[in-house]
């Protein structure tokens, strides 16, 4: 799918790519909205809130925090709906993403200034009940910690070149850190041999994404639909060869003697070689019984 484009660069991921984030995000949302009032609507009703040190600072925190919050939702939300528009290539349907994305960071920028306003007042404040200081601590923390997602899901879908790079050599370069970053957990015990490794994948990888417009999803829904096409292969193939073999096979006539002396020994030799390779499925199978039906069979 064509990759997106804001702010005159390109970036590693569709239009299409933001529904489920966009969904995951109005759900945080929403539950931050409905604490920040609770909050809110207690602090109204609580007699201790003139114990805080500046009550009209804490009111206006909370009521700048809830409607940054409700923006935000209604932002993801937006975003959501227009970005499940349209099938993968149908990029117009698609068109309001980019200047919802930038009214996005307008928002990102708001809840990062009362993240810090809030830290400041969990840091400094005292005298609050404890009623009003725990939400807003946790609401605090928590926006952090969504702040930190979302700074570290630019940095994937940030390209460096913002798509208008035409030099080989650099392009090789960047492909080369991806690929020691992917298998930083490899032994590195030649560093000629890994050297030469990574950069023989690299070059390969960037002369066939070269002129290409795909994004990282592309690249996983290829390597998804690879594999189950693979998948259905082996189970094509275990289908023939089980028909062979169903074709091929013999029934035991018992009116033989020999027939029936043959299935009568495969028989009994079948319970020694079932108790002799077979109990450790069965333990396995009754982990907490296992060990003590076996115990109760020996002699």
């Amino acid at each position: 799918m064509p990759a997106l484009r804001i702010l005159g660069r390109r970036w590693h991921i569709g239009s299409d790519d933001l529904f489920f984030p966009s969904l995951i995000s109005a759900g945080i949302r929403l539950v931050w909205f409905a604490l920040l009032a609770y909050v809110y609507l207690s602090y109204h009703a609580s007699s201790d809130n003139k114990d805080c040190r500046n009550p009209k600072l804490v009111e206006f925190y909370l009521a700048s925090a809830a409607l940054s919050i409700f923006c935000t939702f209604v932002n993801q939300v937006v975003t959501m709906v227009y970005s499940g528009r349209g099938g993968v290539m149908q990029v117009e349907k698609r068109r309001p993403v980019p200047h919802l994305l930038i009214v996005r960071i307008f928002l990102f920028l708001l809840e990062s200034a009362l993240c810090v306003f809030g830290t400041y007042w969990c840091i400094t404040e005292i005298g609050c009940s404890r009623d009003i200081s725990i939400p807003i601590r946790l609401v605090v923390v928590s926006n952090w910690m969504v702040l930190g997602v979302d700074i570290v899901f630019v940095m994937l879908v940030f390209d460096p070149f913002g798509g208008y790079n035409n030099d080989k050599s650099m392009n090789d370069t960047l492909w080369e850190k991806r690929c020691r970053f992917w298998f930083c957990c490899l032994p590195n015990n030649d560093e000629n041999y890994g050297h030469n490794a990574f950069h023989d994948i690299a070059t390969i990888l960037a002369s066939q994404f070269e002129d290409i417009d795909l994004v990282v999803s592309d690249v996983a829904v290829g390597l998804m639909i690879v594999s189950r096409q693979q998948y259905n292969a082996d189970i094509k193939k275990y289908k023939i060869n089980a028909h062979v073999f169903q074709t091929n096979c013999e029934m035991f006539d018992f009116n033989d003697s020999v027939s029936r002396t043959l299935f009568q020994n495969i028989t009994y030799f079948s319970r020694y070689a079932i108790g002799a390779y077979g109990w450790p499925f069965y333990i396995m199978t009754h982990t907490c019984t296992g060990c003590f039906v076996i115990c109760q069979e020996c002699r």
